[in-house]
């Protein structure tokens, strides 16, 4: 069987659900299956629908985003503005302060959240 990876949408989609969200596993994997079909998220997780289908995915986005395991759950998803060229970008991060590659001047700057 080959390897079967996640895109770049539907780790967003993931990482919009369970970080921004709060979507538990179960609720998780309902929202996945309502996305995408059933087939290709037991593709990525290797099961079939409930709560370990849901970690599954949350397993597979971690590993989009390099992350490691459960780091996940102390970080956040939202807007922020880059400090150097002032354009809004929806990022993951740990921490708003952490400088961090901008996604359009590519300057390493501080990301300031824009949400308050």
């Amino acid at each position: 069987m080959t390897d079967v990876y996640m895109t770049e949408l539907e780790a967003r989609t993931v990482a919009l659900l369970r970080m921004h969200f709060k979507c538990t596993f179960g609720k998780l994997a309902m929202c996945c299956q309502a996305l995408w079909d059933a087939d290709r998220c037991e593709l990525l997780t290797g099961y079939r629908y409930g709560s370990p289908m849901g970690q599954g995915m949350v397993i597979a986005m971690e590993d989009y985003f390099k992350l490691e395991r459960c780091e996940s759950d102390n970080m956040s998803m939202g807007e922020q503005r880059c400090a150097a060229c002032g354009l809004s970008q929806v990022a993951i991060s740990r921490s708003h302060d952490t400088p961090k590659e901008c996604g359009f001047c590519e300057e390493f700057a501080s990301m300031w959240d824009t949400s308050n």
